[in-house]
């Protein structure tokens, strides 16, 4: 995929858009030329071809042309699969995740706080600095969905978002018997909820308390082994992330094979 430039008011009924003055320094940085053909992305999976026609002070102007890869988005992608996790104390470390869940092509990402946190909460600065992570890891990658990033203050807003959202919700936990593997091998694939959301909690370096694990088992969370080695909780949340990617990916492998070949 060609590299594009974010306008999130596109739409198809729009001929001229301004880009912002951060793209207009991206576009400036990658020496695109007036008359040259770009690509707009509005973060929601639309994409449309434009023509750059000027430079206006810090902001570009440019002609949409043709609209041409909404229908031709990867239904993979289309599958989501959250990640709620619990509040790291580095932030250099939450921008690290932060960058590779969505490079990985998570659709959410919730910071919460736990008994074993150690950061109870973030500053709004960090939540805006993380937006831009993620934009820029979207680009980066090709990914076409800019992922949502949110703060759920306490457990009880963590509940209601569970609760409130339809789909499987796994929680990785040290002490399970079934690994995320063989639980999406062998009980996801095999259920309705296979094409819906996945919801991913990942507990704090000291994991969950006793007391949080029984709140998330009553609201249906099903405990999921990881590894067999102990993993920080930032790379716990990203391999757990690419192993329900590449989940995701296989289904979607089997059912073209199974459409194309009857098998």
């Amino acid at each position: 995929m060609s590299k594009f430039f974010f306008y999130p008011f596109l739409s198809k009924a729009k001929d001229w858009i301004f880009l912002s003055e951060e793209e207009t320094k991206h576009l400036m940085a990658n020496r695109i030329k007036i008359g040259e053909k770009i690509t707009l992305w509005n973060g929601r999976g639309l994409f449309l071809e434009a023509r750059l026609e000027a430079y206006h002070g810090k902001r570009a102007k440019a002609k949409i042309e043709e609209n041409w890869a909404d229908k031709n988005i990867n239904p993979v992608y289309r599958n989501g699969f959250q990640l709620f996790q619990a509040l790291l104390k580095s932030t250099s470390r939450t921008d690290w995740l932060v960058e590779k869940a969505t490079e990985v092509g998570v659709s959410c990402i919730y910071f919460f706080p736990t008994m074993h946190s150690l950061k109870k909460t973030i500053s709004k600065s960090n939540l805006k600095r993380w937006k831009r992570i993620a934009l820029s890891a979207c680009k980066q990658s090709g990914y076409p969905f800019l992922p949502r990033i949110g703060f759920l203050k306490d457990i009880k807003k963590v509940a209601h978002k569970l609760e409130s959202t339809v789909g499987t919700k796994l929680i990785a936990d040290p002490q399970a018997q079934k690994t995320l593997s063989e639980y999406l091998k062998h009980s996801h694939s095999n259920t309705k909820d296979k094409q819906k959301n996945l919801l991913f909690l990942v507990g704090p370096e000291g994991d969950f308390s006793k007391s949080e694990k029984e709140s998330f088992a009553k609201m249906g969370c099903i405990p999921v082994l990881l590894s067999r080695t102990i993993l920080r909780s930032e790379t716990a949340a990203i391999f757990g992330l690419a192993v329900i990617k590449s989940h995701f990916e296989d289904m979607h492998a089997h059912e073209i094979c199974h459409q194309n070949f009857g098998l």
